[in-house]
């Protein structure tokens, strides 16, 4: 065939997967609900990251954000150091390259977004365990 057997399974149990997960939602009514806070999620992680790389690296176009945090998804795929150490910054570099942002510029941003967004995972984390704690209570 066209494509291998073993990609087109592998495939076909990736797309079942994901259709397994867009059942559980239930409704219509909460797939939508769904589907904005995801749009509203990555509409400020867009609008945040380009926030950054403008006050760092000057005037961009409103789509370099975006643009950064998709080629972020693509290179944190990559097998990395915990807390995709190394692959966020690559991201980043390689995201912003297109923009002529130079590398120091785009290591400055990386870090800053990095760090940040670590806290917040943590911050997360802590009241994610305090909620259940008192739920347990």
């Amino acid at each position: 065939g066209v494509v291998s057997a073993r990609l087109a399974t592998r495939v076909v149990d990736i797309i079942a997967s994901f259709l397994d997960g867009i059942a559980l939602l239930g409704d219509a009514r909460r797939i939508a609900a769904f589907v904005a806070l995801t749009i509203a999620y990555w509409s400020m992680n867009g609008a945040a990251t380009h926030w950054l790389a403008t006050s760092h690296g000057g005037a961009l176009p409103w789509l370099a954000g975006p643009f950064v945090i998709s080629v972020v998804v693509f290179a944190i795929m990559a097998p990395a150091a915990p807390g995709f150490l190394g692959t966020f910054e690559l991201g980043f570099r390689l995201g912003l390259a297109p923009f002529a942002v130079t590398a120091s510029t785009a290591a400055v941003v990386a870090l800053i977004s990095h760090s940040v967004t670590l806290v917040l995972f943590v911050v997360s984390l802590l009241i994610g365990l305090n909620l259940r704690d008192r739920e347990r209570a």
